[in-house]
């Protein structure tokens, strides 16, 4: 990405409100905690990741957003209204897609969004075709939406989410079902609009490759707790290196107890341990002299997966 541009998004952050907000919330069913206290905020003009594995929270999260279960403490605001105490005023804040987006078959992609708009207040019909145009889909908004690809019905959902101008758009796992060249047209298309509409965008996916290419922040969350918020920036800055060896577990030992470094095990012969760069000799040595023959070294840098699977020890994504 431009560096102007991450500047700019920076600038952001540290002079504007978040269109959307999450203070110390928690969710408990039957006395267990579900989510424990998270905080999160996600600013105009940004896309954020939203990550977490199997039954971390991650889904009860997005319903509390968007008022389809209550918390049971805490604060979630969206454009500044409160979910709890403003409840219409916040969502008529926030666009919502989750996986493929519903519509009607029968009817033309301009049918769908007047069919809509029918139900909103004050979208005319050149905020129709502002959409339209937005999304890429002047040449066949006339034609019956069963003639659409997948990738299209998304680019029509998401005019539909859009119509009313939300500050906030969500969209849960919006890649599923479609092809490599769906997925890439994808990711320009949300980052395109996160810049043209001012949107803050908040994104699940289990997708970690592609979450790396179209996020600028993500938050991960394990057993209800938030256990990272960063900077795709950041994450790839981190370099690893590649061990080719003898014995990952008795290596894994020795480079987090004697070098402070983070280390996975990748398979039976290979782990990648992220320590700084000048240990890599002192390493090397220790290896040696402890027996522990080595096959292979090589720098790498560091990837979401990695953090994803340093920070939730393996647990499965979904």
């Amino acid at each position: 990405m431009d560096q102007d541009i991450k500047k700019e998004k920076n600038k952001r952050r540290e002079n504007k409100d978040p269109v959307l907000e999450l203070s110390n919330v928690k969710k408990t069913i039957r006395k267990k905690g579900i989510i424990k206290g998270i905080d999160l905020s996600v600013y105009a003009g940004e896309v954020f990741g939203f990550l977490g594995p199997n039954g971390a929270g991650k889904t009860t999260t997005l319903r509390m957003i968007v008022g389809l279960i209550r918390m049971t403490e805490g604060e979630i605001k969206i454009g500044g209204y409160s979910v709890k105490k403003d409840f219409v005023k916040a969502m008529e804040n926030v666009g919502c897609i989750i996986e493929n987006p519903e519509m009607y078959d029968y009817l033309s992609g301009w049918e769908n969004l007047k069919v809509l708009a029918s139900m909103e207040r004050g979208i005319t019909k050149d905020r129709i075709k502002e959409m339209v145009s937005l999304v890429g889909l002047e040449k066949r908004i006339d034609d019956k939406v069963y003639t659409y690809s997948l990738g299209m019905k998304q680019r029509l959902g998401i005019a539909q989410a859009l119509m009313k101008r939300p500050k906030l758009l969500i969209l849960d796992e919006p890649t599923n079902g479609l092809d490599p060249s769906g997925i890439s047209e994808f990711r320009h298309l949300i980052r395109s609009l996160a810049e043209k509409e001012n949107l803050g965008v908040l994104v699940s996916s289990h997708i970690l490759g592609e979450m790396e290419m179209l996020t600028d922040r993500v938050a991960i969350i394990r057993q209800g707790s938030i256990v990272k918020v960063t900077s795709v920036d950041e994450i790839i800055k981190e370099k690893g290196i590649t061990y080719r060896l003898a014995d990952p577990l008795k290596a894994k030992s020795l480079i987090e107890t004697e070098f402070n470094g983070q280390v996975q095990i990748r398979d039976d012969e290979e782990l990648v341990a992220f320590v700084k760069e000048e240990d890599v000799p002192a390493i090397n040595q220790r290896l040696f002299s402890k027996g522990i023959p080595l096959y292979y070294v090589a720098k790498n840098q560091k990837s979401l997966e990695d953090l994803f699977l340093e920070l939730t020890a393996g647990d499965e994504i979904v």
